[in-house]
Formats: structure tokens, C-alpha cells, sequence
């Protein structure tokens, strides 16, 4: 068993390196991208939110987000089996950070989904860069089709042109270490069931997650990392069987500054383990999910974030999608 003396001789270590280190880039530019994958099958579970190890400036953190995906898996033409619609999320979010090592959030979504309107221009940009289609070219446009039958049922929420609550998420981080250099903080994450089962929104059930959050800073550039283990309460539906309850979640990316304290620029990959058994190889897919984005600074705490995500793993995630928000922070700072 390890000696408690060397656990907390480690820990001081971690510390004091984090604290002599150079300086910090600029605050909030170069966190983590909230980026949510839209993908149906994906988004009922608990996506635990990309988080920045470092406690937020102000005691006070609010932000809204704006996404919207078009997805497109046709999981088995000769029985029917499709996902084709366009998805949008609404959500806000509000933080309070506890003391200096303690930061406690819950987010709020609202959830579209429905025929669309954005599959020319889907096709269009895949042309212009000479990105694979996939099944896009031989689909119908702006259609709505969500069905898959399966040897327990068929699963065929009603979400065409539907509108309502997703899950609420909440998360509790506390710092483990932290200093110029970057920081280490555990979390724990609950998804509530508030969103529609019959219309696709959510799994009626609680999923709860672990994590380990963690980031480096040196100057202009940062790097970071979250680590999840997520528990999930039940299926979307009778229909999609699970093949374990245990989901693993990983984001790691980095970014830089481009002009000092101003603007920065973040990319990150997302991966997460696949707890289906349909049968169905498209479905049951592990996530790899690319997302991008910039983040520019308006002083007094606010930021906003513009970017986009790309499947690197087919059909697990949306094959594209887009993401904007507002970020603000205020209150007594941490010492």
C-alpha cells in the first residue's frame, strides 16, 4: 500500500512546480471547447462538459451556446434503418466558484430537431474541400428519418419539428493542485432526466461521471486534458440495448494566443467509448470527434467562441457541425 507521507510529498511537488513555473496565457482564451456532440444516439447520454482545470477569475461564471448539426447515418437501407435530421441546442449555464479550489456548475439545454435546411450547403463545403460524403450524396435533403429497428423493437422517437428540454447537467470540480504553470482538479457530473424520451431529448434515467482535469500553460500556449468514467442509468429505449453501463470520456487538445490576452485559437479532440450493442456497426462506433474554434476577449470578463466539429470517427458524431457563445465571468477574483 503507498506510505500517506509519500502521496502528500508528491502532491507538494505537483504544487510547487505549478506555482514557480513561467507565466499564464491570458485567462479563459485558451479552456477547453464546450463543443456537444448533436449526434442523436449520443446526445440522450451524459456528455461530460470539456472544463478548464483552473478555477474561473470571477466567483461568478454565465455563458449561453448556440449549436447546430446535421447528421446522417443511413445504419441500414434494406430495413429502413436511418438517422437524417438536423439538430440544434440551446443551453445556458451558470457557475459559482466556492473559496479559491471549488467551482460548482449546472447547465440547461433546449433541444430542435426536424428536416433542416442546411444539407446543400453541407454538400457544397464537402465538394469545395474534397471531403468524403459519405451516405450524403445518394440521401434525400432536408428530410427527417430516425428509425431503427432492432431485434428488441423498433426505436422511432418523434422529433420532427420538435422543440424542448434536454438533460440538465451539473458539475462539482475541486482543485488539486494549481499555480502559473497550469493545474490538476477532480470533478464529479450528474445528468438530470429532463428531457422528452418519446421525442428523442433524453433516456429518462440519471447517468453520474468521475473525472480528472488537467492543463499546462507556458506563455502563449496551453495544453489540457479530461478524463471521465461515466455511469449511464438506462437506454434511450427498450429497442437500443446496452452493451455495458460504463463509458469511458476523454478530451485533449490545446491552443495559442494570437494576439496577447485578446484572441486565441483552441483545437481539441474528443473520444468516447460506445455502451450500444445494436448490431448495427454505425451505431455502436466509438466516438473521435475534431472540434475547432476562436475565442476572443472583450475584457471585464466576457469572451465569445465561434467554432466547428468534424467526425473523425464516421457516423458516431454529426459530420459537421457548428458552435457559438458568450462567456462571462464577474465577482471577487481568486487569490
Amino acid at each position: 500500500m503507498t506510505h500517506p507521507r509519500r502521496c502528500a510529498g508528491v502532491a507538494a511537488a505537483v504544487a510547487a512546480v505549478l506555482a514557480l513555473a513561467g507565466p499564464a496565457a491570458g485567462a479563459g482564451l485558451l479552456d477547453p471547447l464546450r463543443a456537444p456532440n448533436l449526434a442523436p444516439h449520443q446526445l440522450v447520454f451524459l456528455q461530460p462538459p470539456p472544463e478548464p482545470a483552473r478555477m474561473e477569475t470571477g466567483r461568478f461564471t454565465t455563458g449561453a451556446q448556440l449549436a447546430y448539426a446535421s447528421v446522417l447515418t443511413e445504419v441500414d437501407p434494406a430495413a429502413q434503418a436511418a438517422i437524417d435530421l438536423e439538430a440544434a441546442r440551446l443551453s445556458v449555464r451558470g457557475g459559482l466558484r466556492i473559496g479559491d479550489r471549488a467551482r460548482v456548475t449546472v447547465e440547461v439545454p433546449v433541444l430542435w430537431t426536424g428536416g433542416g435546411w442546411f444539407d446543400p450547403f453541407l454538400v457544397a463545403y464537402h465538394d469545395f474541400l474534397n471531403l468524403p460524403e459519405g451516405d450524403r450524396p445518394n440521401a434525400p435533403r432536408n428530410e427527417y428519418r430516425y428509425r431503427i429497428p432492432t431485434a428488441d423493437g423498433v426505436y422511432a422517437p418523434d422529433g420532427d419539428g420538435r422543440a424542448g428540454f434536454g438533460d440538465v447537467v451539473a458539475t462539482a470540480s475541486l482543485s488539486v493542485a494549481s499555480g502559473h504553470a497550469g493545474a490538476v482538479a477532480v470533478r464529479v457530473a450528474v445528468k438530470i432526466p429532463t428531457g422528452s424520451t418519446g421525442a428523442g431529448f433524453g433516456t429518462g434515467a440519471a447517468d453520474a461521471g468521475v473525472g480528472l482535469l488537467a492543463q499546462v500553460e507556458a506563455g502563449r500556449f496551453a495544453a489540457f486534458s479530461n478524463l471521465d468514467a461515466v455511469y449511464l442509468g438506462g437506454a434511450p429505449d427498450d429497442a437500443l440495448s446496452l452493451d455495458t453501463r460504463w463509458v469511458g470520456s476523454a478530451v485533449v487538445g490545446g491552443g495559442v494566443e494570437l494576439v496577447r490576452e485578446m484572441f486565441g485559437l483552441v483545437a481539441q479532440v474528443q473520444a468516447r467509448s460506445s455502451p450500444y450493442h445494436t448490431g448495427y456497426a454505425d451505431l455502436d462506433r466509438d466516438v473521435l470527434m475534431l472540434a475547432v474554434a476562436g475565442r476572443l476577449a472583450f475584457g471585464g470578463g466576457w469572451s465569445w467562441t465561434a467554432g466547428f466539429t468534424e467526425d473523425l470517427a464516421v457516423h458516431a458524431s454529426p459530420d459537421f457541425s457548428v458552435f457559438t457563445g458568450i462567456d462571462i465571468a464577474w465577482g471577487v477574483p481568486a487569490r
